[in-house]
């Protein structure tokens, strides 16, 4: 029997013809175990995107290779990218660094002197200056 066929019957949608093939292919006691697999498989896939999905793509590869259903397991999509805690630990230092810097180099030119208003013997305008 065609896994295409019992796949349609696991989900309701065979025609009235295959399902009397399949309740006559069911009689023997060995298809009905393959039924079963094909169930517990199918039920897997429908559950993998609510559970771990390495641990489920694992565990539906190895399901398939005991039915000989692995040349027909489909490719799966390259999986998202995200982010780690330890790249977001790198981009943070990497920004406190950056900080740390910025108010080093401040620091250092107000320090010194080198930032001037005026040639110096000007007052600055705006201040109330007590002689």
């Amino acid at each position: 029997m065609k896994d295409e066929i019992l796949i349609r019957y696991i989900n309701k949608h065979c025609t009235a013809t295959e399902e009397k093939e399949i309740l006559e292919w069911l009689k023997e006691k060995d298809n009905r175990q393959r039924l079963f697999e094909l169930e517990q498989i199918w039920g897997l896939k429908a559950e993998m995107r609510f559970s771990d999905k390495g641990r489920m793509d694992e565990a539906y590869r190895q399901l398939s290779r005991q039915l000989g259903l692995s040349g027909q397991i489909e490719k799966r999509e390259k999986p998202i990218q995200r982010f780690t805690v330890r790249e977001w630990w790198k981009y943070a230092a990497v920004l406190v660094a950056v900080c740390l810097f910025a108010t080093l180099v401040l620091y250092h030119e107000r320090g010194t002197g080198s930032i001037q208003y005026g040639s110096g013997s000007e007052r600055p305008t705006g201040f109330f200056i007590a002689e």
